[in-house]
């Protein structure tokens, strides 16, 4: 298969197989299956991580033109970690998980919640998370990822996805408090 250039819908250009028109029709028709069920999920996902929705939809589109350009079979595997790969460049992840809860004092939580919290809704205490534990409770809360699957996707073990899970859980309980 031989690849040439195309322009994006937002006027970058980007590496796209070329084929004879048939086989470019029967995969145009499969992308456009794959974007179809799968959008709504990403771009839910891509605003809970960016808290806005122009930068949602931005990082949405990215994603699936990354991943298209890819080429070959496309499944909901490589579109979760081409996402990730996106989020990465936006939303700074780059401390690594604790294998043990820090000890951080009630008083110290208490003042920092405080001062950064003005009111109260799940966007807001969810776009609070670190980057690390928003995408963990993302993953495994709101689009019911399995243990194994985040730990396959964010190349970590099984203890730090559930310390992350519920680092991020008491931090919502804490802010919902306030």
């Amino acid at each position: 298969m031989a690849t040439g250039f195309s322009k994006g819908i937002d006027g970058t250009r980007f590496l796209r197989p070329t084929v004879d028109a048939p086989s470019r029709a029967i995969y145009d028709k499969e992308c456009r299956e794959i974007y179809r069920k799968q959008c709504r999920r990403i771009y839910s996902l891509a605003y809970w991580m960016t808290n806005n929705r122009n930068a949602a939809q931005r990082l949405a589109l990215r994603t699936f033109l990354r991943a298209f350009t890819i080429g070959g079979c496309v499944g909901t595997e490589q579109i979760d970690q081409v996402f990730l790969v996106e989020v990465h460049g936006l939303i700074p992840m780059d401390a690594p998980l604790p294998e043990t809860l820090s000890e951080v004092t009630p008083e110290k939580r208490h003042r920092s919640i405080r001062r950064d919290m003005k009111k109260l809704n799940m966007e807001t205490v969810v776009a609070q998370l670190p980057g690390a534990e928003r995408l963990i409770f993302l993953l495994h809360d709101v689009e019911a990822y399995d243990q194994a699957r985040i730990c396959r996707l964010l190349h970590c073990n099984t203890s730090q996805v559930l310390n992350g899970l519920h680092r991020a859980r008491m931090r919502i309980r804490e802010l919902a408090r306030m």
